[in-house]
């Protein structure tokens, strides 16, 4: 596989029921040059089987498990940094998914912006189907 150009910082506290289709999400982008860094903040539910489970299916997926607990998102994503290889990093949580074409969109405006350091995308509720 080829260096990663994104990596995905996904902080998971407890969400073993929502993290296969968030990552699932991931697997059907249309752009493939990624990695995924599932930071683990201290679940006490099947998120480590079902993450070592998908490690070994896709490379691309990698599981860390802190040592220090219940530290939150922001130093999930801290550590998730420290480790991530690509050009590129973007911040999703363990309950959202994206739509296959996000990294494709994301990408192209990144080639055409050089200097552009954040992008924000719409987000939308499952529930209602409405913008958020």
């Amino acid at each position: 596989m080829n260096r990663a150009i994104i990596s995905i910082i996904i902080p998971t506290p407890h969400q073993s029921k929502l993290i296969q289709q968030t990552l699932n999400s991931l697997r059907a982008q249309t752009f493939q040059e990624w990695e995924a860094l599932v930071v683990d903040d201290g679940s006490h539910d099947e998120i480590p089987e079902k993450m070592l489970s998908m490690s070994r299916e896709d490379g691309r997926i990698k599981y860390i498990k802190r040592t220090r607990q219940n530290s939150g998102a922001p130093a999930c994503r801290n550590e998730g940094t420290y480790f991530s290889q690509g050009k590129y990093l973007i911040y999703l949580d363990s309950d959202d998914f994206w739509h296959r074409g996000h990294f494709s969109i994301g990408l192209s405006k990144w080639s055409n912006a050089p200097s552009l350091i954040s992008e924000f995308f719409p987000a939308y509720s499952f529930a209602s189907n409405q913008a958020i």
